[in-house]
């Protein structure tokens, strides 16, 4: 038996080189589809959990009654709101509630007008005096107002059409309402 070494033919050579490179295209296909498939799969995963954190929230909620709707197709509203420290008038300044973000809670004119702009569903918690409070980084509580709290020299009142009126920051405003906010 003659075991002498034969070099592969040219064309065996050839055969040699394409099974290899086919080999290393399913490799390269296999680790591209499974790369696929991971990101597909982190994607549905990270849906899931978003849908989960807003059910979740949605339930903590507590459910909306008719009595807290004002509108169901939004409002359009202006009461007034004059502030007064011993007797000064305060300014209230232009344009808080707007900037980058529009509030539906704003003013255009330091002239006291309280814009209330909704163009959806609108609850009564929306239109609380608190929520203005809020938007212009104010403070205002029974206790509060401004940087004046309630103490020896002078207490929070407020009057809303011209009675006096204990809500404070809870108020719902109303169009037209004339609000007053005193320290005396």
């Amino acid at each position: 038996m003659d075991i002498s070494y034969q070099p592969p033919t040219k064309r065996a050579r050839r055969e040699l080189r394409r099974q290899s490179r086919a080999g290393e295209t399913a490799s390269l296909r296999r680790r591209q589809w499974l790369n696929k498939a991971a990101i597909l799969i982190g994607i549905f995963l990270v849906l899931a959990a978003g849908i989960i954190a807003i059910a979740r929230y949605a339930a903590k909620q507590p459910p909306l009654t008719e009595a807290d709707i004002v509108s169901r197709n939004g409002l359009h509203w202006h009461p007034e709101m004059a502030i007064y420290i011993k007797g000064v008038r305060q300014d209230i300044p232009e344009a808080i509630g707007l900037g980058l973000v529009h509030q539906p809670i704003h003013t255009h004119e330091a002239d006291g007008v309280v814009h209330l702009e909704f163009s959806n569903l609108v609850k009564k918690d929306d239109l609380t005096v608190g929520g203005f409070f809020n938007n212009w980084g104010k403070m205002f509580s029974r206790e509060r107002i401004l940087d004046y709290s309630n103490g020896p020299d002078g207490t929070v009142k407020m009057y809303v059409n011209g009675q006096t009126n204990d809500a404070f920051e809870n108020y719902i405003m109303q169009d037209n309402d004339k609000i007053e906010i005193k320290y005396d």
